[in-house]
């Protein structure tokens, strides 16, 4: 009888019932069975089916789910023209970069890339780092690989002014481009106080005056035709290391922007400097930076 077959025969029975006509004596002999019976084997035979299906499956390439951003609630509209404190910014906002800018009293302010009015330095508070693009020039073109140059460890570089004053002849050097004509662009984060902490000059790799990222106190103005910038630009030291000691692992870790005063967050380029001239003459040789902004943009959209 059917009830005393074992349950595996009895679910290969049903399953066989199922894909294909059954001979006239299993069906006879399945017509025989209890309902409750049939159902048990339709039951366990979907059971078999499904566990097939799911090893089917398994064979193919796990798909991941897209994550689900969590933003922010804004606490409080705002006019869209009104500059947003950079401690107070929404998810969206605080991931602005700044560009070192001066005033005509040459207090740093922080200009977003992406446009609006800038930040007073001197407003904000100390201990809430932003994120500010730096420019680094250097002579050999293959020095774009040292690791100094793509983590600018113990190195000197400047702010969005000092991209024109240092390639054009008779700013700040008679024939231009003192450093080298080829730059590349580095977006650092770093604690607003140490933008206002003095600059220490960087030489054979190291700077063991410095203790912390710095900046020039104020912009400067002085060129070597004896003319003054009407704002100014800044210079930038960015030390790995105290004195003669040993230089810190990862200068892209909190521990490092936490001991030093800074760290890396990524690089661009390699720039032709010839090419950012030719574009900077082009469009009116300006000085505003808002204006060089663009300038940027129109040469490089990534940048």
């Amino acid at each position: 009888r059917p009830s005393s077959w074992p349950k595996a025969r009895r679910i290969n029975l049903c399953l066989e019932h199922t894909l294909e006509p059954a001979p006239k004596s299993i069906a006879t002999t399945m017509a025989g069975t209890s309902v409750a019976q049939r159902k048990r084997n339709r039951s366990n035979a979907k059971s078999e089916q499904s566990s097939s299906e799911q090893e089917d499956h398994s064979s193919q390439p796990c798909r991941r789910r897209p994550q689900q951003v969590k933003r922010r609630p804004v606490q409080q509209a705002r006019n869209k023209d009104e500059p947003v404190p950079l401690w107070q910014a929404d998810s969206e906002e605080s991931s602005h970069i700044y560009d070192v800018v001066a005033n005509k009293d040459g207090a740093a302010m922080l200009l977003p890339l992406s446009g609006g009015k800038p930040t007073l330095v001197a407003d904000l508070p100390e201990d809430e780092p932003v994120t500010i693009r730096v420019f680094r020039f250097f002579e050999d073109k293959a020095d774009e690989m040292r690791i100094w140059e793509r983590e600018l460890r113990n190195v000197n570089s400047g702010s969005l002014l000092w991209l024109v004053v240092h390639l054009v002849p008779r700013m700040h050097s008679i024939s231009g481009a003192k450093y080298g004509s080829w730059f590349t662009t580095h977006h650092v984060c770093v604690f607003p106080k140490h933008l206002q902490s003095g600059y220490y000059m960087c030489e054979e790799g190291g700077c063991p005056l410095a203790k912390t990222f710095g900046a020039t106190g104020s912009a400067v103005k002085s060129l070597v035709s004896g003319e003054k910038l009407e704002t100014g630009y800044f210079w930038f030291s960015s030390p790995d290391r105290l004195c003669d000691g040993p230089s810190h692992k990862d200068v892209s870790d909190d521990e490092c922007l936490q001991k030093h005063g800074w760290k890396h967050v990524c690089m661009q380029g390699l720039f032709d400097g010839s090419d950012f001239l030719a574009a900077w003459t082009k469009n009116g040789s300006t000085l505003v930076e808002t204006e060089l902004l663009q300038v940027l943009r129109d040469l490089r959209p990534e940048m």
